[in-house]
């Protein structure tokens, strides 16, 4: 019987596969592991010979990378950041790798723990309305399944004259501040309880929602600050469900007397008022201006916040949160668009004048089913159905089922659940302007979840009943829904072709269903299967310069492209990697909890353009054929690569703004041509030398460029057109050389032959203190799978040099490696664990890891590092990604900067 697998939406394009129909390949291979020679040196043909196989190598640490300078590693330098006058000076942008200690707390074996560590302060010059984030390590305990963090840690702002200006002292694991003025600050990290790790974020990026990843481990915000706007002395709490309604005033009135409460809800709702008992006489001030409240205030806000924080640690309370008071917002948003990239660079924006989709246009979404209690979707869903006729597949307990809810594909509690389909489904209808989270394509279309995908992959069976479903057409469940799919997103395949699959593809596009799917992940031009099927629009991937990724499978059969992503790089400089935005899920122990993270592949590409399918069929209904003969004709996209179709990007990158007018019946070669820029702020830090801007024709017609002028007075400030076109990528460069410490701000004006006048901003910031790119001590471990996949067989480490680490291992067995290193910051004795937010990498990149096999000696095995966070790591498929890895108490750890290391 035939199968299918995801098009590897995860980082492991070449190993990863996900399970099969009937039977299940497993490994070859076995035998005794790699084992170091012992005394003397080892040869090629025996354990001890005469030939010594040495490996060396050099890890390149990520660009304004940095690390606290008096963490609880004792194999790092300590020198005191814990007061203002010993504050660590930081550049703009800057990624930090900290840590904070109570006394006594953590680990004993680290240089903080007797004498505590309870202060990190930075020096930092910031823009106005620029944010910090504080992201906190995620070590609650197993039997932990609150969103409060047992580590508590704070964040303070203050200006240059040590007046503090803005807090954040929630008890999650983010925090922010915010920057009122351009100018220099200290920056306070300050433990409240325990200790953790923890990650200092500063993008380059002015005022661009959350700049780490970290951060979006939950989408609702865990900043509590006495410079929000709420009514001091008042809380808002719930309690939960197993708090019987005639018990709430009780249990309310039980233990809040210390904390100086007293319930003032009438009745016996779970939703309650408390009020803080405040001294006779005390009055608090209230201002539409948060940042005028008075000394008296503030006061009052710090006991309610303490009190807030109270509460949420009590097992009985499900939240508790102030009594904010919200003012009119003309344009609302959604926090984290401006993390999605993909968005501008296909014209949605221009689109979404038009139309935000419709809903009564239905995407049927055939994955791995959805999480339906993530609120950045479930508006948008109507009922659906599983179709997992395999029990071991469907991890659920049984067949099929009306419930698509999705609970999880991981095939062991130690690793996270893909929630591939709830990231697709969010790519094409995630809730736009409800002020959380991310925008989808069409943002008001409707999804139908289908499951057909589970604990390893799924049946094609199981496919074409859920197509033949999505379609409203007899199958197996004996029911069909109430109206059929407009569009079927497939974001899965493999490498057979299935008759099954074929014939319900045929009957639902006889039905009218327009159906796209990815192209596969394998970087070639074989045939992968839906995407191959005629009748199917296939789908290639592209980055944010709109090339081809390495990944994306191409050929005859490709037919458009979109954006996929990219997670080995960070072109925009936002401290993200390049992947899609969407939403995700956790699932830690056995609580699934609903979040936000980056994927890569064409899985990502599909919805998509079914996402503008759907928008183009809000505006008018159109035919599967009448579709294709409009994408066929270049109407639906910007043409790259060959003129007219080639195999790399079929007919090319879709471009929403085009698809609505197509749709609506216009010649887009008839309409007025539209000067697009993004980004239109540009903050170069002072570190970055060179950046990108893009210049894109968003409508129809023909568009040149007249000029593109910069400050005549800002001669630091140049710009580079591309080769061969006024459109596209411009590069930007500023020289610090001769410029006096300061703040400077400078445009570009770009006009075009239409009239039309866009302006970038271009922010940097020049400084004599240059700090060194350093993530700390690396430990760097050669581990032999054959024996443990956690346990080094030989392990170094190395301190920073230039912003890098040198390491070469001498008497190696031949055999296969795997090669990691990574920080230890607070002492644990692993690195890279999952929620640690340590600096970890993989040879030959984290994101797509491969055995070193080893035959003869070698010097280039070269990788870099990165700040890895509890998102990142989430959002792997691949159970490798989410191990941890033991420092081995067996092996001599020498610290060592030179160019080669030497035993």
């Amino acid at each position: 019987m035939n199968y299918f697998t995801l098009p590897l939406f995860t980082y492991f394009r070449s190993t990863f596969t996900i399970a099969l129909a009937v039977h299940f390949l497993s490994a070859c291979g076995g035998g005794g592991g790699n084992v170091p020679c012992q005394g003397t040196l080892q040869g090629l043909n025996d354990s001890c010979g005469q030939n010594s196989i040495s490996i060396s190598g050099t890890i390149q640490i990520s660009e304004n990378s940095f690390i606290d300078s008096d963490v609880n590693d004792s194999s790092n330098p300590y020198q005191s950041n814990s007061s203002f006058a010993l504050a660590q000076t930081l550049s703009n942008p800057a990624t930090l790798g900290g840590h904070v200690n109570v006394a006594l707390q953590g680990n004993s074996t680290g240089q903080t723990y007797i004498s505590g560590d309870t202060s990190d302060f930075y020096e930092v010059a910031l823009r106005e309305n620029q944010k910090i984030f504080l992201s906190i390590a995620d070590n609650r305990d197993a039997d932990q399944q609150n969103d409060s963090n047992p580590n508590d840690l704070n964040l303070y702002l203050y200006n240059l004259s040590h007046t503090e200006v803005d807090n954040s002292l929630g008890s999650g694991f983010t925090e922010s501040v915010t920057a009122i003025t351009d100018g220099i600050y200290f920056v306070e990290v300050r433990v409240a309880s325990g200790s953790a790790n923890y990650l200092l974020s500063i993008s380059s990026t002015i005022n661009s929602g959350l700049t780490n990843p970290t951060a979006l481990q939950h989408f609702k915000s865990d900043r509590l600050s006495t410079y929000d706007n709420f009514k001091p002395g008042e809380i808002l709490v719930r309690y939960k469900d197993t708090v019987a309604p005639q018990n709430h005033q009780s249990v309310s009135a039980l233990s809040l007397h210390s904390l100086g409460l007293k319930d003032i809800t009438p009745g016996r709702r779970q939703q309650r008022k408390l009020k803080l008992q405040l001294n006779p006489g005390i009055t608090p001030q209230l201002s539409k201006n948060s940042r005028l409240n008075t000394d008296e205030t503030k006061l009052l806000k710090t006991k309610t916040i303490e009190a807030i924080k109270a509460l949420r640690r009590r097992p009985d309370v499900e939240y508790a949160e102030p009594n904010y008071i919200y003012t009119i917002n003309a344009v609302p948003n959604d926090n984290y668009y401006s993390l999605q990239w993909h968005h501008p660079i296909i014209n949605l924006p221009a689109a979404w004048d038009i139309t935000t989709g419709n809903e009564d246009i239905i995407v049927a979404v055939i994955d791995t089913g959805i999480l339906s209690s993530h609120p950045d979707i479930s508006p948008n869903l109507m009922a659906g159905y599983d179709f997992i006729s395999d029990a071991t597949i469907s991890q659920d307990g049984d067949g099929i089922d009306n419930n698509p809810d999705d609970p999880g594909d991981r095939e062991n509690s130690e690793v996270n659940s893909s929630f591939h389909g709830t990231h697709v489904a969010g790519i094409v209808a995630a809730v736009g302007n409800n002020t959380i989270g991310i925008t989808g394509v069409a943002w008001q279309t409707t999804i139908m979840p289908l499951r057909a995908l589970g604990v390893g992959g799924g049946l094609v069976d199981d496919l074409a009943q859920a197509i033949l479903y999505a379609a409203k057409l007899e199958n197996d469940s004996g029911t069909t829904p109430l109206k059929r799919a407009d569009i079927i997103n497939l974001s899965l395949g493999g490498p057979d072709q299935s008759s099954v699959v074929s014939n319900a593809l045929n009957l639902a596009r006889a039905a009218g269903v327009t159906i796209v799917a990815g192209s596969g992940n394998w970087g070639s031009n074989d045939l992968f299967f839906p995407a191959s099927n005629e009748g199917v629009i296939s789908v290639g991937a592209v980055d944010m310069q709109k090339n081809v990724t390495s990944y994306s499978n191409f050929g005859s059969t490709v037919d458009v492209v979109a954006p996929g992503g990219d997670l080995a790089r960070d072109r925009d400089g936002d401290s993200n990697l390049d992947g899609v935005l969407s939403l995700l899920g956790e699932h830690k122990n056995n609580v699934i909890s609903n979040t936000y993270g980056h994927y890569e592949g064409t899985s990502m590409a599909a919805p998509h353009v079914a996402g503008v399918i759907a928008l183009m069929l809000s505006v008018k209904q159109l035919t599967p054929n009448q579709i294709d003969n409009l994408l066929s004709a270049g109407d639906l996209t910007d043409d790259l690569g060959d003129t007219g179709r080639d195999d790399q990007y079929g007919y090319g990158l879709i471009n929403a703004f085009k698809a609505v007018i197509a749709a609506q019946g216009q010649n887009i070669n008839d309409q007025t041509p539209h000067l697009q820029i993004f980004p239109s702020t540009i903050d170069m830090g002072s570190t970055n030398s060179t950046s990108f801007f893009y210049v894109v024709n968003s409508g129809g017609g023909t568009l040149a460029i007249s000029s593109v002028l910069t400050n005549p007075n800002d001669t630091w400030l140049t710009v580079a057109a591309p080769n061969d076109s006024d459109l596209g990528e411009y590069a930007l460069i500023v020289d610090r050389n001769e410029l006096e410490e300061n703040l400077y701000t400078s445009s570009i004006t770009i006009a075009a032959s239409n009239g039309d006048i866009k302006t970038i901003t271009v922010q940097m910031q020049v400084s004599n203190s240059q700090v060194p790119t350093n993530t700390g001590t690396h430990y760097i471990l050669l581990i032999d799978p054959k024996i443990s996949e956690q346990e080094a067989v030989t392990q170094l480490a190395a301190t920073a040099v230039n912003g890098q680490y040198h390491f070469s291992f001498d008497n190696v067995t031949p055999g296969d490696y795997t090669l990691i290193a990574g920080s230890d910051r607070d002492s644990d004795g692993f690195i890279c664990g999952s929620g640690s937010l340590e600096s970890c990498g993989k040879y030959p990149t984290y994101s797509r890891p491969e055995l070193v096999t080893i035959t003869k000696s070698t010097d280039n095995l070269n990788f870099s590092t990165n700040y890895k966070d509890t998102l990142a790591t989430s959002s792997l498929s691949s159970q490798q990604n989410n191990r941890s890895f033991h420092l081995g108490s067996a092996f001599p750890v020498q610290s060592v900067s030179s160019d080669k290391l030497t035993h």
